[in-house]
């Protein structure tokens, strides 16, 4: 004799509820806050029925969102939500291309202003000439005046290796002549045959 079959629903079975289909114009509005991270214009219905409105830099005050969208339109201009956050939300009337464009032109400006860090390694050993010394010490003194980190790193090779002191010394020494331009971030270190210490640039000398 055949068991029947289990006619349980999904659900007792453990299976997921099943999902329901969010309206096709909701799905664009979320994806295109995801972009933007800003909501505007049909976008906002979906967020709040009532806006704080302001319209050429004057307060409205609290408006149906509808109202809001047909005075943006008359105006030929977009409705931004500027925050989203307050109770209700505060809507401006405004060229949201022209905001776009305002905004990408401070973001780009802002980055090019910005001084990005960097750590430069400057190579020396125990043997090292005076000449190629001077040399050595000038490109970390350009790296320290344009305010980079500077990674000094002292190389043993063959008899050098029995006597360190002598590379660490020399890297004290070069630390003592640039150090109206470098201050010590991290402390003289042994690896091995590297002996390696990291200088900061001081503010107050980075010539910029």
């Amino acid at each position: 004799m055949r068991r029947a079959r289990h006619t349980c629903p999904a659900e007792c079975l453990g299976a997921a509820p099943r999902r329901v289909i969010p309206h096709p114009e909701t799905v664009i509005a979320r994806i295109q806050y995801q972009v933007d991270k800003i909501r505007i214009n049909e976008q906002i219905k979906y967020h709040t029925k009532e806006v704080r409105l302001i319209a050429e830099d004057k307060q409205l005050g609290v408006v149906p969102v509808e109202r809001a969208l047909e005075k943006a339109a008359r105006r030929e201009l977009d409705l931004v939500e500027v925050a989203p956050n307050a109770q209700p939300p505060v809507c401006k009337i405004m060229n949201y291309g022209k905001f776009r464009f305002e905004q990408t032109r401070r973001e780009r400006d802002a980055r090019h202003h910005s001084h990005q860090v960097k750590t430069k390694e400057v190579k020396i050993r125990p043997s090292i000439s005076e000449h190629d010394y001077a040399t050595k010490q000038e490109h970390a003194l350009g790296f320290l005046k344009e305010g980079h980190r500077v990674k000094l790193t002292c190389f043993f090779r063959g008899r050098e290796n029995a006597h360190h002191e002598l590379g660490v010394a020399l890297v004290n020494r070069f630390i003592g002549e640039v150090k109206e331009f470098g201050a010590v971030e991290t402390p003289g270190k042994q690896f091995g045959n590297i002996f390696t210490a990291v200088l900061g640039p001081v503010k107050a000398k980075v010539i910029k």
